[in-house]
């Protein structure tokens, strides 16, 4: 199924170093601007055959199945009984188990930080990596921002985390809004993360840098982050995401109804669109 990288001999980090230099020698405009970040998502794949592929089979249906049928099993170790749960791209149906889907949201939305209006009937959960190009369009293009605005009483919005073993500064990236969310709040949260999004290079002292330039107190952020107080919990966020709602790629959004617990997700960065129509099929079905 999949292709080895051309020339196996040659380390891969080589291979990314000749094609930037090649990219500056020959000019190619477009390969400097944010293609760029796709070509070496792709070359971490085993180049664009290989990265196609791996999209192929997020989308396949035995994939959606693999992940509908991990579900009822997490509800299990939870506490014993779980429904049956639909592919996680359907409605899920309001479970009448002990402990539901409905009992996972609304903890999950209970201790999540929360952006624009609190107490809305859904909430947009998105499942995200700092450090992850598709991410970074995905915020950049403002898509979820334009999602709240168009249902204000509607839908809220919460960041979870889930950072990607290929990106080296991801789980760092995800600790420093917890410690930037301790030190100030939910604002201080958010702000960070837009800060971290528009980096044109992610590094520790980058990021350490935009929390001062926030106006947070550096020494405590730094001391926090050296920590690791919060690694294992946005390693937890992680697992929420795959286990739940069968998350496995970035970023990965899920619309939950907080009432019912049913909940549609929604891989990779859509345009509004397809959140609207979503939306409106939950909508429909209260």
């Amino acid at each position: 199924m999949f292709k080895k990288n051309p020339g196996t001999s040659i380390p891969t980090n080589i291979i990314i170093i000749v094609l930037l230099v090649l990219n500056l020698a020959v000019g190619l405009a477009g390969f400097l601007k944010e293609d760029w970040a796709m070509k070496l998502e792709e070359l971490r794949a085993g180049w664009a055959d290989n990265f196609a592929a791996i999209m192929d089979f997020y989308a396949s249906d035995t994939y959606k199945k693999q992940q509908a049928d991990s579900i009822p099993a997490l509800l299990e170790q939870m506490a014993g009984t779980a429904p049956t749960a639909p592919a996680p791209t359907d409605i899920a149906p309001a479970p009448t188990a002990n402990w539901s889907i409905k009992d996972a949201v609304e903890s999950i939305v209970a201790e999540a930080y929360i952006d624009w209006k609190k107490g809305t009937r859904y909430t947009l959960l998105e499942y995200s990596d700092l450090e992850c190009p598709f991410c970074k369009r995905h915020f950049q293009a403002g898509t979820i921002k334009a999602l709240v605005a168009q249902y204000p009483d509607k839908i809220n919005y919460a960041f979870r985390h889930f950072p990607l073993a290929i990106h080296a500064n991801a789980q760092m990236s995800s600790e420093a809004l917890e410690c930037a969310a301790e030190i100030e709040d939910t604002q201080a949260y958010y702000d960070l993360a837009g800060s971290i999004f528009n980096l044109a290079s992610i590094n520790k002292d980058a990021v350490i840098a935009e929390a001062g330039k926030l106006g947070m107190n550096t020494t405590k952020f730094t001391e926090c982050l050296d920590s690791g107080k919060y690694t294992s919990k946005v390693q937890a966020q992680m697992n929420e995401g795959q286990s739940l709602f069968g998350i496995r790629g970035t970023p990965g959004n899920v619309i939950v109804d907080t009432e019912t617990g049913r909940f549609v997700a929604i891989p990779w960065a859509f345009p509004l669109e397809k959140f609207v129509q979503e939306l409106e099929t939950l909508i429909a079905s209260e």
